[in-house]
């Protein structure tokens, strides 16, 4: 759950600080960390959760054999993406970007673009395959587990969905410059708190994994 909004935070105020306040090659490398670790979090945010909320385990071996083979898919284009030389590109196609200072010379530079288009459509064809692993879950459920999943549900329809498509798709291919917008990222920040909003609700207000024992046992290792 901390992933998905301090993804968000350490997106932002690595791009900021690499491009404002830290000099020299502190610069690069921070945006060099940000763009590889964007990746990871977008995968586990957007492609993993929404396939293990709320039992933590896959419906079926598919789904399990699903996520291995786009994570194993997702981690050989990460790679050379963020080896490539010249302006780095994060997940959401970042412009103004610094150098490389971990490049590999005999990699082209024109491999970026080719593969920053495969990321992106790779990771929204995973991304549109868990929210359907999600949805299979709701049908499949009954009781507590249905309410919980009925939250979710709404919030990947109401926000995720919408925000994917207007922002990560339209505005990725018709606007570029989008993704270094102030609007970009504050409704990409709101959007991602939605999930520990909605699986808090259904933490405590379903109690999800037996949350009361939790809380007991807490407070007796306070106190203890």
């Amino acid at each position: 759950l901390f992933s998905s909004t301090s993804a968000i935070q350490w997106n932002y105020c690595a791009v900021l600080g690499a491009c404002t306040a830290i000099p020299g090659a502190g610069a690069s490398t921070a945006y060099w960390i940000n763009s590889a670790q964007g990746f990871i979090n977008t995968y586990l945010t957007f492609v993993l959760l929404p396939m293990l909320f709320p039992t933590c385990g896959f419906l079926t071996h598919r789904w399990r054999l699903i996520a291995t083979v786009g994570a194993i898919w997702i981690g050989c284009l990460t790679l050379p993406s963020i080896l490539l030389p010249g302006p780095m590109q994060g997940p959401t196609g970042e412009v103004g970007a610094p150098a490389n200072p971990f490049s590999v010379d005999w990699l082209p530079e024109a491999l970026g673009p080719v593969l920053g288009t495969v990321l992106i459509i790779s990771m929204l064809l995973l991304a549109i395959t868990a929210i359907g692993s999600a949805v299979l879950r709701y049908r499949r459920s009954r009781g507590d587990l249905r309410q919980q999943m009925k939250w979710f549900i709404y919030y990947l329809v109401a926000l995720i969905i919408p925000w994917a498509i207007l922002f990560e798709v339209i505005g990725g291919l018709l606007f570029p410059a989008i993704f270094e917008t102030v609007i970009y990222a504050a409704v990409t920040f709101f959007v991602s708190l939605g999930y520990p909003i909605v699986i808090g609700i259904a933490v405590l207000h379903y109690r999800l994994y037996d949350i009361d024992i939790i809380i007991r046992r807490t407070l007796v290792y306070a106190l203890v």
